[in-house]
Formats: structure tokens, C-alpha cells, sequence
């Protein structure tokens, strides 16, 4: 996600990145928001009893009704409030976003969970994931940055000559493996890829420890330069890593609930318990699921939520948005899609 623009009153504009991005707003924007973006829209043209429609691309600003994630389209439904004078005012009218579109979200109060989770949505591409893209004579080794990589390390293998019998004694694929050992080191990196034509990939797999190995995504690039580190940017994979690490937090997190559980010490769950929970101050960590969230705003109670989280922040404990389609997600939604770490017991 990028952020274009940021300011609390006048609204933060943002761009779409990734499918995560959807799943993000869509935990962000809330009934009652005011959102802005392009859409296209059946407009009338000409005299009424001559009129004819046609598609057109318009401007629109609409006040949230309903939002909704699916496949990789984010949906918001609203009423019309800003317009081109063709387009009523108070007409309903629902925005498709999807990757590469722009918008901005205007809110009567920010919560800092909602700023904090634009924020690392923003930042994620600033995370250290190290690329290494070879063939069976050269690799390049990168790391990512805020825009694009940077070219960290090349080495070349020796390859014998056409017609000449004597093999190389030199093993470069253990060299990859050794080189991607010493960078991960020197650049505190947990993430790599290692990407390459053919199946040259694979046999740097062989050569891997078992732990390197659990860090790594192999997949396919086309060549060994520097223009197929860009190629490996856009790949699916790169969104795995970030999926992946965003499932450890919330598998942690889940796992710290259950554990205050089964010792019978410091925890609430379901919306009553919670709720008396934040209003003391007792919440030291609070955890939702994107089920209840779509739940309550489809029942007209998200307001009910939105109270319990202000009182949570209030108090400066902290909100994780937890995803349904995931193991913890299945787990905490089986508790009524919501519940708390707390700093001492509540009566």
C-alpha cells in the first residue's frame, strides 16, 4: 500500500498494492466514513424523453453504508455525497477497488490501530527480504527497499570450456549457499527468495542446511540479471512472505489468549466480557476477527466495537485485527470472534 497523502482531517489518500491491501481497508473502513475515488457510473445525456446512457468516469465522494472483500475486489456501498451535477445527491452507488486503484478515507476520529495498520501496510515493502537470482555461472544477491532492491553482491562460477573434458573442482552452487548464509547474517534477514531459469534452483536446494532451507521461497526468474530481480518483485511469492509473517504474529498472539485460559489467569472473551474489560482499563491486548467485524457492520452494531477499541486504546493497550480463514482466526472466532489479554483479573 502507499500512502499519497496523509492528513487527519482532510483525509489520507491512499494507492493499492496487493490483494493485503484490500484485506486491510477493508478492517479500516467503517459505516460512516467518508470515501473518495473514481469510479464509472450510467449517466443520462441529453433531453429526458431523448436521453441516452452511457458509462462514464466520474469523481465521486460517497459516505460509507457497507463494506465487503471478495476474491480481490474490496466493495463499498454508500450514498452519494459529492458529485458532478449529472449524478444526485443521496443516489446509492458502490465503489470495485482492486490492485493499482486510488482513494481517499476521510474519518470523524482516527483510532491509532487503524493509523498503525496503514502504516505497516505502507511499510512492508521496506522489510528486509533477501533475492538471490543465479544460473550455474553467476548469481546476484539483493535486498529490497522502499522502492525496488539494491545490488548487495555478484559472484561468477568457473565454467569449463566447450570440448574441454576436465571438470571445475569448484562446487558454485555451494557457493550460492554459503554467500546467502554470510548476507543473511551480515543483514539480520529472516526472508529470502532464491530464484533462477531452468532448474539451477534446485540444485542450490540441495546444498541448503535444513534451517536456511525453512527460510527460503524458490521460484522462477528468467534469466540471472538484474532485470530479473524485478521480475521476482511482482511475483506471488513475495506476497507469501508477508502473508506468512503476518500469520506468525496473530498465531502468537491467539496462542497468549489461550494460554491465560487454561491457567484460569488474565483473560476475557465474547463481546459482554470484553466490553466490561475495556471499560476498566484491563485490556492489555485486544483481539478481533474480520468475521465479527463484517458481522457487526452488517447488523448496524459495528459503532458497539468501535467503542470497545477507543476505551482499549484509551487505556494504551493494543488491537490486532485477526484473519477469519486462518487457523488462529477459526480458533478465536469459536470464542465469539473476540477476546482480550488482560493487565489483572476483572470480577
Amino acid at each position: 500500500m502507499k500512502i499519497i497523502s496523509k492528513n487527519l482531517k482532510k483525509g489520507v489518500k491512499l494507492k493499492i498494492e496487493s490483494r493485503d491491501d484490500l484485506w486491510h481497508l477493508a478492517n479500516i473502513i467503517a459505516p460512516g466514513d467518508i470515501v473518495s475515488a473514481k469510479t464509472t457510473r450510467k449517466i443520462k445525456l441529453g433531453p429526458e424523453e431523448k436521453a441516452t446512457a452511457v458509462r462514464k468516469t466520474v469523481f465521486l465522494k460517497l459516505k460509507v453504508e457497507a463494506v465487503s472483500f471478495e476474491g480481490d475486489i474490496l466493495r463499498i456501498k454508500g450514498i452519494v455525497i459529492e458529485a458532478p451535477e449529472e449524478i444526485p445527491k443521496g443516489a446509492h452507488h458502490s465503489f470495485s477497488l482492486t490492485i493499482n486503484d486510488s482513494l481517499t478515507i476521510e474519518k470523524e476520529k482516527w483510532l491509532g490501530f487503524q493509523l498503525k495498520r496503514l502504516d505497516e501496510a505502507s511499510a512492508k515493502k521496506q522489510l528486509p527480504i533477501l533475492i538471490c537470482v543465479h544460473d550455474r555461472e553467476k548469481a546476484i544477491f539483493a535486498i529490497t527497499k522502499q522502492k525496488g532492491v539494491e545490488v548487495i553482491a555478484t559472484i561468477k562460477g568457473t565454467v569449463p570450456k566447450k570440448g574441454v573434458e576436465e571438470k571445475s573442482k569448484e562446487d558454485f552452487f555451494k557457493r550460492i549457499v554459503t554467500e546467502i548464509q554470510s548476507l543473511a547474517e551480515k543483514y539480520n534477514i529472516s526472508d529470502i527468495v532464491v530464484a533462477s531459469p531452468a532448474f539451477w534452483r534446485e540444485e542450490t536446494a540441495k546444498r541448503m542446511p535444513k534451517k536456511l532451507k525453512e527460510k527460503v521461497i524458490f521460484t522462477s526468474c528468467s534469466s540471472a540479471t538484474k532485470r530479473a530481480l524485478n521480475e521476482v518483485l511482482k511475483r506471488k511469492e513475495l506476497a507469501a512472505i508477508f502473508e506468512r509473517n503476518r500469520l506468525a504474529r496473530e498465531i502468537k498472539a491467539v496462542e497468549m489468549l489461550l494460554e491465560e485460559i487454561a491457567k484460569d489467569r488474565f483473560y476475557a472473551y465474547g463481546i459482554k466480557e470484553v466490553e466490561q474489560a475495556a471499560s476498566t482499563g484491563a485490556i492489555s491486548l485486544l483481539l478481533v476477527t474480520d468475521n465479527l467485524i463484517k458481522k457487526l457492520q452488517e447488523e448496524n452494531r459495528y459503532l458497539h466495537l468501535e467503542k470497545i477499541m477507543h476505551d482499549v486504546e484509551l487505556a494504551k493497550g493494543n488491537i490486532m485485527i485477526v484473519a477469519s480463514d486462518n487457523e488462529p482466526g477459526k480458533t478465536l472466532d469459536s470464542l465469539g470472534g473476540i477476546g482480550a489479554v488482560l493487565r489483572f483479573k476483572i470480577s
